[in-house]
């Protein structure tokens, strides 16, 4: 399988009578867009704004983000399952827009408490909390989507997702027929069978409605772990529908997943990339947990991993989850790195992770998500009027206050992205 990136740099963004993309200006006709946006029955308005890197802007009730992708060679779609038929994707040439996301703000039209509600995701611009932000370094395009009377969380939740989808293909669609910035395939093939056999397990959330992940446009509630060609994620098959503040993974993160790109970088030279093995964590019971760490050992042992590294989205139940996989990957002869982030309170006295195996003897660590983080008062504030932190507090959003990472843009994730770690003091 092999699969030809194209990418086209955006430099700057901005709204005029045509889209188009020249010189790596995005021009967008605003009317065009919200006109196919607004072809659905579930929405009663939609408003399309504009944040650029740098802006003293904060951007509230953010759900998924997406980096706009275009096939224009293969034999499926880019997010397939969801803009085509779900056809496996991974082979042929995808154009992206790289340095652009589309990101869809909005309320649900109906309460929803407890795990199985929507968290924020604030994003800054600019100053301290811009780092800790997915989509901060990024010009984006903000959806602003506003529910008709009577539709449900479960609609809704499609409806938002699919506006996102569409203007990800419609922005896209202005890379036809252009030179790219740079080209770069990416191919599995055959490489010297002494270098070390390495498998990337990826645990994704699923606990439920505004709380989950989809493959090939399904919801991965059932999911057995299971083999991805790397390409395949690259492509869109891993679809974000997790609300929950920085816990999530958005989808421009699965698209342009760190560690698949650092594997790639490592094959045929340091070491034998054997694939993504995708399981699913929050399982609601002990023994299904069990099965699953398992069952995602056993597929990693079937190709010959010698070893593993194994990240995770989410916290809380999902982290037994994750603990057994790596322990079955011990267990199972497989030499395992465990990607995480730690607690620990906000002074990092406290315990620092939810549940631990001895076997877990190598983690890297992105950080603690329990050190408060300064949002400071920003000129403009695109979603909302008030932030909604996970302590309960509402606040001015436009500041300043103080949030956690829990509280940030995938939050979690980024702090990895960023490179921030921790070390022994």
């Amino acid at each position: 399988m092999r699969l030809e990136v194209a990418t086209f740099e955006v430099k700057q963004v901005e709204f005029s009578h045509r889209t188009a993309l020249s010189n790596g200006i995005l021009t967008i006709d605003r009317g065009e867009l919200k006109a196919l946006i607004q072809n659905d029955d579930a929405i009663e308005s939609t408003e399309i704004e504009l944040a650029r890197p740098g802006e003293s802007t904060r951007i509230v009730r953010v759900l998924d983000a997406i980096e706009p992708l275009l096939k224009v060679k293969g034999s499926s779609c880019c997010f397939p399952g969801l803009l085509g038929p779900a056809r496996t994707c991974g082979d042929g040439r995808t154009n992206r827009l790289k340095g652009l996301a589309v990101l869809e703000s909005s309320e649900f039209p109906q309460p929803a408490g407890g795990l199985l509600s929507f968290s924020e995701g604030f994003i800054d611009m600019s100053g301290p909390a811009a780092a800790r932000c997915a989509c901060s370094d990024t010009f984006n395009v903000i959806l602003l989507l506003k529910p008709r009377e009577g539709t449900t969380n479960e609609q809704w939740d499609r409806t938002v997702r699919m506006a996102g989808m569409k203007t990800s293909a419609y922005l896209a669609s202005t890379t036809r027929d252009q030179e790219p910035d740079r080209e770069q395939a990416f191919e599995l093939g055959s490489v010297d069978s002494s270098l070390p056999r390495v498998v990337y397990i990826d645990q994704v959330q699923e606990q439920g409605l505004l709380v989950h992940t989809l493959v090939y446009g399904g919801h991965v509630d059932n999911l057995l772990p299971t083999l991805l060609h790397p390409n395949e994620m690259l492509d869109g098959a891993v679809v974000s529908g997790n609300y929950k503040g920085g816990m999530r993974v958005a989808t421009c993160i699965h698209t342009n997943n760190p560690i698949v790109k650092a594997l790639y970088r490592r094959h045929g030279c340091e070491i034998n990339f054997l694939g993504v093995v995708l399981s699913r964590g929050h399982h609601d019971d002990h023994r299904s947990k069990e099965r699953s760490a398992q069952y995602a050992a056993k597929v990693a042992r079937l190709l010959g991993a010698e070893g593993a590294i194994v990240s995770i989205e989410g916290t809380g139940n999902a982290m037994i989850d994750y603990m057994l996989t790596v322990k079955a990957c011990e267990e199972a002869g497989i030499r395992t790195v465990a990607l995480l982030h730690e607690r620990g309170g906000p002074d990092g006295t406290d315990t620092p992770l939810i549940d631990f195996a001895p076997e877990a003897d190598a983690m890297v660590t992105s950080g603690s998500i329990d050190r408060p983080v300064a949002m400071p008062r920003v000129d403009r504030v695109i979603g909302g009027t008030e932030a909604r932190c996970t302590t309960g507090q509402i606040v001015d959003a436009r500041g300043p206050f103080e949030a956690l990472p829990i509280d940030l843009y995938c939050g979690f994730w980024q702090m990895g992205i960023g490179g921030l770690t921790a070390k022994d003091c």
